[in-house]
């Protein structure tokens, strides 16, 4: 029997049908969400069959854009909601926030639906639920917004328009008409002053604009060929005004305007009646009521990675952005504050929730959207995709951003780069990447056509290379995503078929691997494959080793009876981490051979080895699919492939020995000197790979006690020797972690004695640590001599600081109030006074702050089974070095908290019964299904 090439595919089946492009995102919490139909499913990949949530489409009432006169309800513009047969909303579009944004430190979901609905969703915190609770509708924001800016319906004055005009003035009291003599966008109002003073823009011909469009050059004629225009009218044009209008200043002109304040006279509003948020009683044409609602109508969503900035106090303070791309041709913004407590126990409210404007992007429907990082970390890039055809690079400064107050309609973006110009062939799905290495940005673009487009530019926006393939599908694109390692992409197609291309220098090359035209599991024996029709999303896990990818499901190739009703559509997951030219050369010889169990190692080993690098780059930390594999190959060959693994990784680490990398060849002394010039990430990394691989046979208790509680109880005796060195490195790694966490509390002791601690809220809320530190420091001042020289040193001027004299932290059971001695860093004994001897209360401690862990819901790390009921500042877990914090600024305690382990460096999360849908953040056990019986004898 052959052996495996990879774990085991998964498939689930869907019980709606998926209906638009990109209905799969992967999040940063390693959950997939899958929209398909009037519901969006949310599942595990680690188990896709196991326990899983949903989101469902709620109604609500529509928007009250106005009422339509009953003669023009069969107007054209009217056609597509008179016939649009739609009973029910569906889900048109989904993405995850990054981590930290909900009040329980992981993502949130924002779903939009195609009832102009834009709504955030958060995990439930009931063991008895499984529909996600909606937080927030964001769209109601963005509709108070259209109308403080009357929908941008500009209307003239025209009381201060000359008599002469040849218009019939029924037409000019309904708003009908705009004369304007010039038209010109202008970067600023003072450059549109000095045009006009200078008079270069003002001898122009007069425009007209009808109203029925938006206001561009493209939209307007002369007024010279306009019959109804008299001949004083074309004539005039000689003074001007200037008014905010798309995303600049647009200069216009009036007639008689002399003896008028041009700042507030050059447009009069009809203030729009407001009832409750309603539009009530007022009558409007069938043009205005499709713009006000194509305003609305969200068609994608886009979730901006984290941004930081400083205020005025030097306060770190983080948000995120929504973006929604809508028909009117507009992108709008919303920005969100991150949390700055976590909770365990309920759903907390979200902080500050704004709608903040918008981007005039396209002249027609946005259709896809995309966010990455630029250059520096204060700008920010977004590309927008229209049905027109047009793809646009924007570059956004987000300290302006994260400050700007809503009062202007439109955002600071730049134009950075226009990738395609107007075809007419929609844009259905676009990805966008910066590459840090080679400092710049890759953006690939997928259209109706079934053509890929992918273009590489500077961080300056300079074009350096472009690749367009027409015909890479046969019929539309409907995913497209960039692989993190090379310049490789996957996309698929409604023509059932899954690519890989290479971005070769100026074209785009097809990759033959086996993985895409592999047999797909099945959800059910009688499902034949044939049923599969269409593709509708693909996304890729955190390390980039597997593939998500929604299906549909042809009605007629299932039973009517029996499947139509529960297979509507279906979820495949599948590895895509080998190295195919490595596979090909193995079985070049014999192919029905099969593949050595060598050769299958080999070709994972690159693509593992590059998951490694990239974990210092990643916002998150989810290492599920890298330890799936690294489980895999280990059943597979044993722990020589992890050697080879682990010596190609820590080639740069002085304490690795040239040859296999194997228990004996790790020096604990070496160790311990090499230590402290690790980041935090690499360690904790470390770390999660030796409790979920190495030590994954140990009892989790047994890992997590120490070595010290482990002798007094007897258990070390039991251990191997190998187990022991083991054991010893790992505790090494931890104890270093935990001096970085020490010196972090002790700082913020400090800090709250010196002057700069001003900032009352902030001073109080940093009091709140103080137990902490004092409890860290009685611990050093015990244990002087397992603790650095610089530690020491902190912890005692902690001491003098607060004359504190001997170790005075008193701590008491909860259950008897006793007293609890500071014994171990893992957990405490409570004891009767004077009596030497422990009693049955075994305390857990705060992974933390050492603090014993109060009664309730408290922060539970799946990796380590470390409890919490504090959190962590965030720089802790970007530190490079120990060299980095013992020089760091006293100001880096105001960092915000985020409810991570201190030690492995995953989300930690609440306690769930089995039955709920939690993340998985690292390796969930498997059974050994991988391999064949003789695959361990290999």
């Amino acid at each position: 029997m052959p052996l495996c090439s990879g774990p085991p595919a998964q498939a689930f089946a869907l019980s709606a049908t998926p209906l638009y492009p990109n209905s799969v995102r992967w999040s940063e919490d390693n959950l997939l969400a899958v929209a398909a139909g009037h519901m969006v499913t949310i599942l595990n990949p680690a188990s896709l069959s196991g326990p899983r949530s949903f989101v469902s489409v709620s109604v609500k009432p529509s928007f009250d854009f106005g009422t339509v006169n009953r003669d023009e309800l069969k107007h054209h513009l009217l056609m597509p909601l008179t016939l649009s047969r739609d009973s029910r909303a569906v889900v048109r579009s989904i993405d995850w926030s990054p981590q930290g944004v909900g009040s329980h430190g992981g993502c949130l979901l924002a779903v939009a639906t195609t009832d102009y609905r834009v709504k955030l969703h958060s995990p439930p915190m009931s063991e008895y639920r499984s529909e996600w609770i909606e937080l927030l509708d964001v769209s109601e924001m963005m509709f108070e917004y259209c109308m403080k800016f009357e929908f941008l319906e500009t209307e003239a004055s025209f009381d201060m328009m000359s008599d002469g005009i040849a218009f019939n003035r029924a037409y000019k009291r309904q708003g009908q008409i705009f004369i304007f003599e010039m038209f010109c966008l202008c970067s600023t109002p003072e450059a549109s002053v000095l045009g006009m003073e200078a008079g270069n823009l003002l001898n122009r011909p007069p425009v007209l604009w009808d109203g029925q469009a938006s206001l561009a050059s493209a939209h307007m004629k002369p007024l010279a060929n306009d019959g109804m225009a008299d001949d004083a009218m074309k004539k005039r044009g000689r003074r001007g005004t200037y008014s905010e209008q798309l995303s600049g200043y647009v200069l216009v002109g009036s007639a008689d305007v002399e003896g008028f304040d041009d700042g507030k006279q050059t447009k009069k509003r009809k203030q729009l009646r407001v009832r409750d948020g309603q539009l009530s009683n007022l009558t409007v044409t069938a043009p205005q009521y499709m713009t006000r609602s194509s305003m609305l109508a969200s068609l994608a969503l886009a979730w901006s990675s984290k941004c930081s900035c400083c205020d005025s106090n030097s306060r770190v303070f983080s948000a995120v952005f929504l973006s929604v791309g809508t028909k009117s041709g507009m992108v709008g913004f919303w920005r969100l504050s991150t949390p700055d407590v976590y909770s365990v126990e309920k759903v907390l409210p979200l902080p500050d929730v704004s709608f903040i404007g918008f981007l005039n992007a396209h002249e027609s429907w946005v259709t896809a959207l995309d966010w990455a990082a630029g250059a520096s970390t204060d700008q920010v890039l977004l590309a927008t995709g229209s049905s027109d055809g047009s793809v646009k690079l924007w570059q956004g400064d987000t300290r302006v951003l994260m400050q700007w107050q809503p009062s202007a309609l439109f955002l600071p973006w730049t134009l950075l780069f226009q990738v395609t110009g107007v075809d007419s062939v929609p844009v259905t799905s676009l990805a966008l990447k910066y590459s840090i290495e080679a400092d710049n940005i890759l953006i690939v673009v997928g259209k109706g056509s079934g053509s890929i487009l992918a273009c590489e530019l500077t961080s300056a926006g300079q074009c350096s290379r472009r690749a367009c393939l027409p015909r890479a599908h046969d019929q539309a694109v409907m995913g497209v995503c960039w692989s993190a390692d090379k310049d490789q992409i996957y996309s698929c197609g409604q023509d059932n078929m899954l690519q890989l291309w290479e971005f070769a220098d100026t074209q785009l090359v097809a990759v033959e691997t086996s993985l895409l035209a592999s047999e797909v599991p099945a959800t059910a024996p009688d499902l034949p494959a044939s049923a599969l029709e269409s593709f509708f999303g693909v996304a890729l896990s955190p390390a980039n080793l597997s593939l998500a990818m929604v299906r549909g499901i042809a009605a007629e190739a299932v039973d009517p009876m029996y499947q139509s009703r529960s297979q509507k559509g279906i979820v495949q997951l599948v590895w895509v981490g080998q190295d195919e030219t490595i596979v090909k050369a193995d079985c070049f010889d014999d192919p029905s051979a099969g593949r050595s169990a060598y050769t299958i190692a080999a070709s994972w080993e690159t693509k593992i080895i590059s998951a490694f690098s990239h974990l210092d780059r990643r916002a998150s930390f989810v290492l599920w699919d890298l330890l799936t594999v690294l489980s895999f190959l280990k059943q597979l060959c044993g722990g020589e492939i992890l050697g080879s693994v682990f010596q190609k990784w820590l080639s740069n680490w002085s304490f690795v020995n040239t040859g296999t990398v194997e228990a004996c060849c790790w020096s604990t002394e070496a160790l311990k000197t090499c230590l402290p010039s690790l980041s935090c990430r690499c360690l904790q990394t470390m770390i999660v790979i030796f409790r979920r691989i190495i030590l994954q046979d140990l009892k989790l208790g047994l890992l997590t006690e120490g070595l010290e509680a482990m002798h007094n109880s007897g258990s070390r005796t039991q251990l191997t020797s190998e187990q022991q060195t083991w054991l010893e490195i790992l505790w090494c790694m931890e104890h270093e972690l935990r001096e970085r966490l020490m010196f972090l509390a002790l700082l913020t002791a400090l800090w709250c004695k010196s002057p700069q601690a001003e900032n009352a809220q902030a001073s109080v809320k940093m009091e709140a640590r103080l137990p902490t530190a004092f409890l860290m420091s009685d611990w050093i001042l015990l244990n002087s001599s397992k603790v650095s020289p610089q530690l020491l040193q902190l912890a005692t001027e902690v001491h003098k600081v607060y004359n504190r004299s001997g170790s005075s932290s008193q701590e008491r059971c909860s259950y008897c109030e006793q007293t609890v001695p500071l014994e171990y860093l893992e957990v405490g004994y409570c004891r009767a006074e004077g009596i030497n001897t422990r009693i049955n209360h075994r305390l857990q401690r705060c992974s933390a702050s050492l603090q014993i862990s109060l009664p309730g819901p408290s922060w539970y790390c799946t990796c380590c089974g470390r409890n919490a009921f504090q959190q962590v500042p965030e720089f802790f877990f970007s530190l490079m070095s120990r060299v980095q914090i013992e020089r760091l600024p006293s100001i880096v305690v105001l960092e915000p908290v985020v409810s991570r382990c201190p030690f492995c460096g995953i989300l930690m999360q609440r306690i769930l019964p089995e039955f709920f849908l939690t993340p998985s953040l690292v390796l969930v056990v498997l059974s050994a299904v991988y391999v064949t019986e003789n695959a361990c004898k290999i």
